[in-house]
């Protein structure tokens, strides 16, 4: 592997970056010295030198910003970000440069990127990037700079999806730079979406999961009720268009219609028993966390807005079981909790799982044993214990 030390490489490095100083009456040409760096990178990445190239990449991307050439800076952001999230990666040192440095490094190029294509209202670029450093950061452990992008994921999505509500609305607001300012605004614009994409509501789950690894348990009650409240809606738009679809099959007498209808009810039914099952899951979590938190007036809303569910119809439609098998078992963690008593819930537990009768009522249960064994419950046992 070549080396970056080699005298002729630090010579053409040193020719590049002397073509950045000023000198009078002479206009730096950023955009010929731009390509420079990157021809300098593509022959530092044939020479083995990724880590290098991406500093090369850096060195062009700043050069594209000062010649007022954004776009071009983006990518060239990305590009080098890209390198540095991929060495960090690597979970090792290289030459001098630490995981923690190459974490640094790509969190400031996604950064800038980031920072342009928002300057240009190209939210989904935003989004898609932000989701992409989320991953990344997930990936090395890093949760709680994890859990800001993935958020940041999720304000550009709602941001996309209601783009031109943003712009009729108080610049001010949205610009301010008070965090809670913007997480009630965004959080209003998202009760009132009419369409849906998956990367949001993917963000907000994989957010709220970072938070609870830190455990930042204020934070990750706010996301699950903004998760929780999102998902109640589009149950209730895809249970109305279940509806339309329904009539318009009985009114229907053409065979042809009635086979299209009915592939669009099916779609439509899998859609919606997969944000039914999202939004149980939500509930569990949300209902663990109060208690963990000693929430005990919250953790009884959250355990009756569980029932209510039933009576507005959509869960008992699709998962009538649930209310005979999990909600009891729902309702005696609740009770145990509150009077420190839990140690035979296990026991309930295996007892409902091994009397499954269908697949649904297996994966319901199944899910209820995972919540039981996630580590905020063991928590709540080790609360109780002490």
């Amino acid at each position: 592997m070549s080396d970056f030390t080699n005298p002729n490489l630090m010579e053409e490095y040193r020719k590049i970056a002397d073509r950045l100083k000023k000198r009078m009456f002479r206009k730096i040409p950023y955009d010929q010295i731009s390509e420079q760096y990157v021809n300098f990178g593509f022959h530092l990445l044939r020479n083995g030198q990724t880590h290098y190239t991406a500093l090369s990449m850096l060195a062009a991307a700043n050069c594209e910003k000062q010649n007022k050439t954004p776009l071009n800076a983006a990518f060239f952001y990305i590009y080098s970000g890209r390198i540095f999230t991929e060495q960090a990666c690597k979970e090792k040192t290289i030459e001098y440069f630490t995981m923690e440095e190459f974490v640094i490094e790509a969190i400031e190029a996604f950064r800038e990127a980031i920072e342009i294509y928002d300057s240009k209202q190209m939210f989904t670029m935003c989004s898609s990037l932000c989701y992409e450093l989320a991953n990344t950061l997930k990936q090395l452990e890093k949760f709680s700079e994890s859990s800001h992008y993935y958020t940041k994921c999720y304000f550009y999505c709602v941001k996309k999806g209601k783009y031109e509500e943003i712009q009729n609305s108080d610049s001010s607001t949205i610009n301010n730079s008070d965090n809670n300012l913007q997480n009630n605004q965004l959080f209003n614009l998202s009760l009132n979406r009419e369409t849906s994409h998956s990367m949001e509501l993917d963000a907000l789950s994989k957010a709220i999961e970072c938070l609870l690894e830190i455990k930042d348990f204020e934070m990750a009650i706010l996301r699950i009720k903004i998760f929780i409240t999102i998902l109640e809606e589009r149950i209730d738009t895809l249970q109305q268009l279940l509806k339309n679809q329904e009539e318009n099959l009985n009114n229907n007498t053409n065979l042809n219609n009635n086979n299209t209808i009915n592939n669009t009810i099916h779609h439509i039914s899998t859609i919606n028993n997969s944000f039914i099952y999202q939004w149980m899951n939500a509930q569990f979590t949300l209902l663990f966390v109060l208690l963990l938190q000693k929430k005990k007036e919250e953790a009884s809303e959250v355990l009756q807005n569980i029932l209510l569910g039933n009576e507005s119809g959509w869960i008992a439609k699709e998962f009538g079981f649930i209310y005979e098998n999990v909600i009891p078992i729902i309702q005696a963690l609740h009770d145990s909790c509150l009077q420190d008593n839990i140690n035979e819930m296990d026991q309930l537990i295996s007892q409902e799982l091994q009397s499954c009768v269908n697949e649904q009522q297996f994966m319901i249960l199944q899910l209820l044993k995972q919540a039981y064994e996630n580590p905020l419950f063991i928590d709540i046992l080790e609360n109780k214990e002490k």
